[in-house]
């Protein structure tokens, strides 16, 4: 979008700008932020009409997400990001020093390979608010380097350092990205969000074991799973949840799905002890296993298989 718009290509601006608002419901405040700033910023130009009209549509489609769809939509209360940002005193506290030099590495490790070339522009400013995202929050699982959450501000960014690059000099220019290109190679290699080995390597027996116990859940069974099965089965399964983030949370699903193949499954350490009080309780029985998978369900429940 900002590669279009700053070569004057307007349509495919708006094109782009549909696109990104399609993504996720933070880069609709992003953009309406640089709208506001773009139609300031070319006011009275054609390029300051198309930034009112992308910052009037963000700004739309966040109050329609905010007001109207999250909250129907929404299994538990709340918007789940909120647990980032539900600060305590012991959060605040635990800022000095480890938080905010924590924060400041991060920053080091994610401009560094890049010469801190971004914030020779003013465009770095459009990346403000998508940093800020990743930085308040409580927890450093969005400021750590190899993770998603990097999708949220990391356009931005690029869109600043192609532009402080593009305004130097050629020769200088040239020889700064030479720099760039071996830091850049070795933190792909050490936190490579596609995680090789873990999520992308070859099929395994154990993923052939989780592929057969998701085929042996009845079709549209309400499930509680963890996040390795639940991007399989919430393909075709509108009934599929993830386990509770917290133990102190209740599940009432049919059925629960889990894998001890995959122990530091996030959702695994944060429920599997109050998952197992269910089973030890009888709530929940065995119904199917195979291999480190298996199927529970709730007694209540009739079988339906």
């Amino acid at each position: 979008m900002f590669w279009a718009f700053e070569g004057g290509r307007l349509y495919l601006t708006l094109l782009f700008a549909a696109l990104a608002l399609s993504v996720k419901e933070d880069q609709a405040v992003f953009l309406a932020i640089a709208g506001a700033a773009g139609a300031w910023r070319y006011r009275g130009t054609s390029h300051g009409r198309v930034a009112v009209v992308i910052g009037s549509v963000a700004v739309t489609v966040a109050c329609w997400y905010f007001l109207r769809l999250q909250p129907h939509a929404a299994v538990l209360p709340g918007w789940r990001p909120e647990r980032f940002y539900a600060w305590t005193a012991s959060d605040a506290a635990a800022l000095f020093p480890g938080g905010i030099l924590a924060r400041l590495g991060f920053i080091v490790l994610a401009f560094g390979p890049l010469l801190f070339l971004p914030f020779r522009s003013r465009a770095m400013w459009l990346a403000a608010a998508p940093l800020a995202e990743v930085l308040l929050s409580r927890m450093p699982t969005t400021f750590t380097m190899g993770t998603h959450y990097a999708g949220a501000w990391l356009g931005y960014a690029l869109f600043a350092f192609a532009l402080a690059a593009g305004r130097l000099p050629e020769p200088r220019a040239e020889l700064l990205l030479r720099w760039c290109v071996a830091p850049c190679a070795l933190v792909l290699l050490v936190a490579n969000p596609l995680h090789p080995g873990l999520n992308l390597r070859l099929p395994q027996p154990r993923d052939a074991a989780l592929d057969r116990a998701i085929a042996w859940l009845p079709a549209d069974a309400a499930v509680a799973t963890q996040e390795e099965a639940y991007g399989h089965l919430a393909l075709t399964d509108p009934n599929a949840t993830l386990l509770p983030e917290t133990p102190d949370r209740s599940i009432d699903a049919c059925y629960v799905l889990v894998d001890s193949d995959w122990p530091a499954s996030p959702r695994l350490v944060e429920y599997g002890k109050a998952l197992n009080a269910e089973i030890r309780a009888g709530r929940y029985v065995a119904v199917f296993r195979d291999a480190g998978a298996a199927v529970y369900r709730l007694a209540s429940c009739p079988p339906s298989k």
